[in-house]
């Protein structure tokens, strides 16, 4: 089996995490995650684990190094959050994200958290910066996160177009190659609460964008329960 789950922004989101792995138990054969294992969530540790026992191909997020340094690069996550994870994160899990590459490469994709060019800073969101991320990108998939948003762009011979995530299924086109973000696992910021995530395959030419619900409102209890800021769960019901 050919078939790759293609994850990111998870944020110690436990229940969103076991929704999307129980949605594509039996038909993936590996994990690709483009970084924030944790941040906002309230599960750090166990998110962590989970990826780990997968066997999951990650990378490092800015609130992964912002946890593992102990101050802020980019986000605009509440200090208090950060200072939060970093308490309770074991020292072999704090060891874990200090050792993730800021991007990985194994043939014909490259993962990258923000985007080819700016791994943990740069939002990849229009056309300008799609190119740039195409220029350095080797082979024909290129996966990233960081903007919380389904959605991505391809390069058909030189032109950089983007691709519509309302399709679902979407056949590959052979010579082109594409840049695709899963969406947010943990914390979706489309309006749309449910947890994202992609599959691809690449042998057989296809990309699917993917939403299945998960309980939210027990990622709200355990917000409240641990102190985290009420505002991250009326986010996370918002999808915003």
């Amino acid at each position: 089996m050919t078939r790759l789950a293609l994850l990111a922004d998870v944020h110690a989101n436990l229940p969103a995490l076991e929704a999307v792995l129980a949605s594509v138990d039996g038909e993936v054969s590996g994990y690709l995650c483009a970084g924030d294992l944790v941040g906002l969530g309230p599960w750090p540790e166990e998110v962590l684990g989970r990826l780990d026992g997968l066997k999951a191909v990650c990378v490092l997020g800015n609130h992964d190094a912002e946890c593992v340094c102990g101050r802020p690069i980019v986000s605009n996550a509440p200090g208090a959050v950060l200072a939060w994870t970093r308490e309770v994160l074991s020292a072999g899990r704090l060891a874990t994200l200090a050792a993730l590459p800021e991007w990985r490469a194994d043939g014909e994709w490259t993962l990258v958290h923000g985007s080819l060019r700016g791994h943990l800073w740069e939002f990849l969101l229009d056309f300008t910066t799609a190119r740039a991320s195409f220029e350095l990108l080797a082979g024909r998939l290129g996966v990233f996160g960081h903007t919380h948003q389904q959605g991505g762009f391809v390069l058909h011979s030189t032109r950089v177009a983007a691709i519509d995530v309302r399709e679902g299924e979407i056949d590959l086109v052979p010579g082109a190659r594409y840049l695709v973000n899963p969406g947010s696992a943990g914390a979706p910021r489309d309006g749309d609460p449910r947890a994202a995530y992609a599959l691809v395959d690449l042998e057989l030419g296809k990309l699917w964008f993917r939403r299945i619900p998960y309980p939210i409102e027990a990622t709200v209890r355990e917000l409240e329960r641990v102190g985290l800021p009420p505002s991250l769960g009326e986010r996370l019901r918002a999808g915003r």
